[in-house]
């Protein structure tokens, strides 16, 4: 299996409650440093660095207003075709790794629930 060193990352801002989303190659991540994806809105960011054998995401969370910590697997970091991190405190979606397809589809799909679930808390 040929494993392609190149995803996608996405996140809700919760400043300006926007997507935000980067693609990011293996080469992007350094060494012994992080990596800083900002949403356009410049008031929040996410941070991706390296540590041993697995990848560490702390993305903000739009839901709860925390930072959360993800530890990821070298080899599951760039393999996935889509992977859901969630909120630790209420399990909606905080952000997504994958290929630009299925996370441009996450982000259509995303928004419309929460546009769903917020019409419904308004009705």
């Amino acid at each position: 299996m040929i494993i392609d060193f190149k995803t996608n990352f996405s996140y809700k801002c919760p400043s300006c409650f926007e997507f935000c989303t980067q693609g990011i190659s293996v080469f992007d991540i350094p060494w012994k440093r992080h990596l800083t994806i900002k949403c356009k809105c410049n008031l929040s960011s996410v941070k991706i660095f390296l540590k041993g054998s697995s990848y560490v995401i702390k993305a903000p969370c739009f839901i709860c207003m925390q930072t959360h910590t993800y530890r990821i697997p070298k080899n599951k970091f760039w393999s996935s075709d889509i992977l859901i991190k969630e909120c630790l405190q209420s399990s909606l979606d905080v952000c997504a790794l994958g290929d630009e397809i299925n996370t441009q589809r996450w982000i259509s799909d995303y928004s419309e629930i929460l546009k769903f679930m917020l019409e419904d808390d308004f009705e």
